[in-house]
């Protein structure tokens, strides 16, 4: 008899545990093709994918210390809420899956959950304060965010401005603008953009594709962007800087301690100036530039392929000036502890 109220007694408790464990959901509304659906989520994962339905449907599980959802639905605007209580313990984690129409715009709160958000056509809002955050296939504006956790945006639409504080950044796409920083991490732009704004304090940036318009700051961390047709402004406090460009209307690069690499044509009026601290400067544009040259050294030697040899002030630095009478395009070169190089496209 002990031995069987024994067994009952192990068999009862391991279906408790299960039913705590993991309790399922299952809610759904319909909804207007260009509804608002908003999902919030403390831990777990919550991915958001668009049908061909005008609904809103929400599968998922809850973690054994949350005390309930959230789910109010109306034909514009759907909520969701995992709820937990004030002290809860590690338990909350919460998986949800929801599907919402293809014209739906999107936004995601969580906490320590990773985020992903696929195929909308609408606006997307994503965040997360401890996890990754993934938008693919948006064709909207995009905002994304983590403090601790990779952002990953690939979209074709007018905005993407994607940030985190320790994670690396990766937009892709044809996009009208583009803002994307980092504290601690890599910034990786690749597709098409119009204009192009990025910042890292510890971390290098990469442009891969056509951009209009390019501006971006790092205090340690190389710069390089590949196909710049307008404008460009890049400066480091400790990094090479590495710019291929065409024609170029402006162009303004600067490092304290590291290189700088153009290699482009210049606009009929185009402006370029660069300059470093500790670094030799590298230009490389098309034979016979019809543009006034000024660049000068104070502890390195200039290579001019363009014809006419610096000057040798005191000391052991270089002096450089020459140009059409006339130019109206301009190239200005700076550097403390380096070499300049001129050289032909």
């Amino acid at each position: 008899m002990r031995r069987l109220a024994l067994i009952l007694g192990v068999v009862l408790a391991l279906c408790n545990a299960a039913t705590l464990a993991a309790t399922d959901v299952n809610r759904s509304c319909d909804a207007a093709p260009d509804c608002r659906v908003i999902v919030k989520n403390t831990a777990g994962r919550v991915q958001v994918q668009s049908w061909d339905q005008n609904r809103v449907e929400l599968k998922g599980t809850l973690g054994e210390d949350v005390t309930g959802l959230e789910f109010t639905g109306g034909d514009k605007t759907v909520t969701m809420e995992v709820v937990v209580p004030h002290r809860h313990g590690r338990r909350i984690a919460s998986t949800l899956t929801v599907s919402v129409p293809a014209g739906a715009s999107v936004e995601v709160e969580a906490v320590s959950a990773d985020v992903k958000v696929t195929g909308v056509s609408g606006e997307v809002s994503a965040a997360s304060v401890s996890g990754d955050v993934v938008v693919e296939k948006a064709a909207n504006a995009v905002r994304a965010s983590s403090v601790s956790g990779d952002v990953e945006v690939s979209a074709t639409g007018p905005s993407v401005t994607a940030k985190t504080t320790s994670g690396n950044v990766n937009v892709s796409g044809e996009i009208g603008a583009v803002q994307a920083d980092s504290v601690s991490g890599s910034v990786d732009i690749s597709g098409t953009a119009q204009n192009v704004s990025s910042e890292t304090i510890s971390g290098d940036v990469t442009v891969t594709g056509t951009v209009a318009e390019f501006k971006t700051k790092t205090v340690s961390g190389d710069v390089s962007a590949d196909r710049t047709t307008e404008k460009a402004e890049a400066s480091s406090v400790s990094g090479n800087i590495e710019v291929k460009a065409g024609p170029l209307a402006a162009g303004a690069f600067s490092t304290e301690s590291g290189d700088v690499e153009y290699s482009g044509d210049l606009a009929e009026s185009g402006k370029l100036r660069a300059s470093a601290r500790s670094g030799s400067i590298f230009v490389r544009i098309p034979e016979n530039p019809a543009a006034a040259f000024e660049a000068s050294t104070l502890s390195g030697r200039i290579q001019n392929a363009f014809g006419p040899a610096p000057e040798k002030p005191v000391g052991a630095g270089s002096r450089l000036r020459f140009g059409p009478t006339g130019a109206t395009a301009q190239v200005s070169l700076e550097t403390m502890s380096g070499d300049i190089v001129l050289e032909r496209k």
